[in-house]
């Protein structure tokens, strides 16, 4: 069970995995940020460079925000460390997805009994 209450500071995962290849953790940061400053992840996930608190991610849009600091290489773990505020980035998920299903020209239904979506 999960459960969401109002916090003054934002949220943080971290992913811990094996990497296939030795990884530097400028290798991985650069990566980060590369991909954060293009589509389809530009405005989406951010990376931030320097120290900060925790409470400057409320309000962001982002729906994850990469602490580059936070990246760390030993051997062939690799632990990577990300904000976000889960209101404000799934809302702004959830607002652009219906703002493309409106310009589109999908039709979107709903089949009865099932509550399945099915976009066609």
């Amino acid at each position: 069970m999960r459960s969401l209450l109002p916090t003054r500071t934002g949220s943080i995962a971290e992913l811990n995995l094996l990497t296939e290849r030795k990884v530097t953790v400028d290798e991985v940061n650069d990566a980060f940020r590369k991909a954060a400053a293009v589509p389809p992840l530009n405005g989406v996930m951010s990376v931030l460079e320097d120290e900060w608190a925790s409470s400057r991610i409320l309000g962001d849009l982002h729906s994850s925000i990469v602490d580059l600091p936070l990246t760390a290489v030993q051997g062939d773990l690799l632990s990577v460390a990300a904000w976000y505020d889960n209101e404000m980035g799934y809302s702004a998920r959830l607002a652009e997805m219906a703002a493309q299903i409106a310009t589109s020209k999908f039709i979107v239904t709903q089949e009865p009994h099932k509550g399945v979506l099915a976009v066609s």
